[in-house]
């Protein structure tokens, strides 16, 4: 047997022994790890109400995320989301009259909250959503200036830290709208679409 056939047969085990390990072996043992550990987060963090599936705790995904929850889902015992808490308290409304809609699009990056109190005036809203955002330790230093997007009036909220997205905040009625993206471009497109 040739010396350069016996390289190549020695090449094509190594290649099968590898494909194998690395592409079948690994794969599978990692897998079977995280459903055996995490089995909730491997899942995907999937909420269920009802025995229906209505979003997911972590926020994101592949495609168009979207949630909407009433006020003491979000400030009841599970609740993580401090913000909202901090909103209501300095509105000093009741959480069962707050309700909360989120989406998220990992295309575009773009995060859009909207948090509904009635008979709560737009600016009223805003004030207690810029609080309660400046509040917040991720979101500490956030400078605030009036602006416009798509044509409407907004509060820009421009991080200390520019790796940080842009933070826009817009009301309308009794509706506080929150975008948060790195692209005005984006915020923009999103504005457009909103009352």
């Amino acid at each position: 047997m040739s010396d350069t056939l016996r390289q190549l047969l020695t090449g094509l085990r190594a290649l099968a022994v590898l494909t194998v390990l690395l592409g079948i072996a690994y794969p599978v043992a990692v897998w079977g790890i995280g459903q055996a550990a995490f089995s909730n987060q491997a899942g995907g963090s999937l909420i269920v109400r009802d025995n229906q599936v209505v979003g997911s705790s972590r926020i994101g995904g592949e495609a168009t995320e979207k949630l909407s929850l009433r006020g003491p889902e979000l400030v009841g015992a599970g609740s993580s989301d401090p913000t909202f808490a901090d909103f209501v308290e300095r509105l000093g409304a009741d959480p069962e009259g707050v309700a909360v809609a989120y989406a998220y699009t990992l295309e575009s990056e773009v995060q859009v909250f909207a948090y509904q109190v009635h008979d709560t005036a737009p600016e009223r809203l805003l004030d207690a959503l810029q609080a309660a955002i400046g509040a917040q330790e991720a979101t500490a230093g956030v400078t605030w200036t009036p602006s416009t997007l798509a044509e409407r009036p907004v509060r820009l909220g421009t991080p200390a830290d520019p790796g940080n997205a842009l933070i826009y905040l817009h009301g309308v009625q009794d509706i506080g709208f929150i975008i948060v993206t790195d692209d005005p471009a984006h915020a923009a497109e999103v504005a457009g679409g909103l009352p």
